[in-house]
């Protein structure tokens, strides 16, 4: 049991003390990012960048296409923003190409790709894992217009058209987010707009209208039990961006409403410091004593989308503060595996995704740094 009281003393060295070892008051936002973006660019594997990393085995673990797809956007994103840090940290390579040639050669030919890592082309899909991969290949399409990236982004809109049900839903490999999937829905308004193809563009507007046809008087959504759920504030946060974004193609605003109302459920539950419990069911109630941190994040985007969209600084007041209690949480470590990165749950013992920095956490604080950059 060495090994374990090793571990242990390591993670109690580096982590349960660290409020005291931060220097956050004296870093600006863009300097907290590219802490972050050193430690995407630190956490590369032999083809493609690391899902995670986990402090209980310390490594890294292999890529997942929908992680990876996201940092397609991202990337991009930071490259015309920041072009001087994106050279800083990447010199003259460009990660988000070479994570598109990275999923073009793990897509299957069915058109899915895999929701795990390890044994790629024996596992399981997920509706959520492809509707993440066709939205990165969708940015990565509009800057290099290479027809392949698009033909994949086609391919996998196609499967999800099979797999989903008359309703717009999807009951099969939708494992535990079925309305997280107004995302992958959102995807399909995008490529349907961005190929003319009718077909893509109605099934990605079933799936947002099935779930707004869920929405309860105080803004959650119904379960098909009846027994109350919690759902982790990432799968809130996914759901409420994905009817919100689809707002603006479809030009309906009462997307935007059905958002507004359920995310001011939140504000009841939100603490003066930023924590939000990292599991809420649909009463707006919750007994966990955590906070998870990509769900912060997430919602601290949100927030800002919302604010931007309306003008209204209750939204802007809680994205602030959402994000400032991640900020606080960002690590600062002498060990490249850990420095800039952000823990999946605070503590870090939390339920969702204990003792890790995931690959997608980190890169929706990024977004949320520069979502809060006006």
């Amino acid at each position: 049991m060495g090994w374990f009281k090793k571990i242990f003393e390591e993670i109690n060295l580096r982590f349960f003390n660290y409020s005291s070892n931060s220097n956050l008051h004296q870093l600006t936002n863009k300097r907290i990012i590219e802490n972050a973006l050193w430690w995407f660019h630190n956490s590369y594997l032999e083809d493609c960048y690391a899902s995670k990393y986990s402090m209980l085995w310390n490594k890294y673990f292999p890529p997942l296409p929908e992680s990876a797809a996201g940092w397609i956007t991202t990337l991009i994103r930071i490259k015309n923003k920041y072009p001087h840090l994106f050279t800083k940290v990447f010199g003259n390579s460009n990660p988000h190409v070479k994570i598109g040639e990275w999923l073009l050669s793990e897509q299957r030919p069915d058109g899915t790709f895999a929701s795990s890592y390890e044994d790629t082309l024996n596992q399981p899909p997920a509706v959520f894992a492809n509707g993440c991969v066709i939205s990165g290949l969708i940015a990565l399409y509009a800057e290099t217009k290479d027809e392949k990236i698009l033909a994949a982004a086609r391919k996998s809109a196609e499967w999800l058209l099979l797999m989903q049900m008359p309703d717009g839903t999807w009951k099969h490999y939708s494992y535990n987010v079925p309305y997280a999937n107004t995302m992958t829905a959102y995807s399909l308004i995008r490529l349907g707009k961005i190929t003319n193809n009718e077909h893509f563009l109605n099934a990605g507007k079933k799936k947002i209208f099935y779930v707004l046809d869920k929405q309860k008087d105080n803004g959650s959504f119904s379960e098909d039990t009846e027994k109350a759920v919690y759902h982790y504030t990432d799968i809130i946060a996914y759901t409420l961006t994905g009817i919100l974004l689809s707002a603006r193609d479809l030009k309906d605003e009462s997307l935007i409403n059905a958002v507004d109302k359920a995310y001011r459920g939140l504000f009841v539950l939100l603490g003066s410091d930023g924590y939000l419990p990292g599991e809420i069911n649909s009463e707006f109630k919750t007994t966990i004593n955590y906070c998870c941190l990509t769900g912060n994040s997430l919602l601290s985007s949100l927030g800002m989308l919302l604010y931007k969209k309306g003008g209204n600084e209750i939204f802007k007041t809680a994205a602030v503060k959402l994000l400032q209690y991640v900020k606080e949480k960002q690590l600062h470590s002498r060990y490249p595996y850990l420095e800039g990165g952000v823990p999946a749950s605070w503590p870090i013992s939390g339920k969702y995704l204990p003792y890790e920095i995931n690959s997608a956490g980190e890169r929706f604080f990024v977004e949320a740094l520069m979502d809060q950059e006006m």
